[in-house]
């Protein structure tokens, strides 16, 4: 459960949400391994002190990463994001690839 109050330019707002989710991690063969997590975030509303409000649907939050192990020390890595408002529309994704140097 989250509260959160603050400025939003110079309007003030306040927001009630409700966050969970779940994560799990594996292995394919020696060299693929990865993860998924999925966030589910429920925010009944936002009230601005002016007197608007804002009613927001529930968001899904997917993660997902790939690693591929190269050698012993380096791993090419390849990740999934993204927020999906439920029964609506995808509201932002990404794609994101790199390296991770194990010491």
């Amino acid at each position: 459960l989250n509260y959160t109050f603050g400025n939003y330019g110079d309007t003030k707002f306040m927001n009630v949400s409700a966050i969970g989710g779940g994560f799990y991690s594996y292995n394919i063969n020696k060299k693929v391994s990865g993860s998924v997590l999925i966030i589910g975030v429920y925010s009944p509303f936002t009230q601005f002190y002016d007197g608007r409000w804002w009613q927001s649907s529930t968001l899904i939050v997917p993660y997902s990463t790939w690693d591929y192990k190269i050698t012993k020390t380096f791993k090419f890595n390849v990740s999934f994001s993204g927020v999906y408002e439920l029964n609506k529309n995808m509201l932002n994704y990404q794609v994101l690839t790199g390296g991770k140097i194990m010491f």
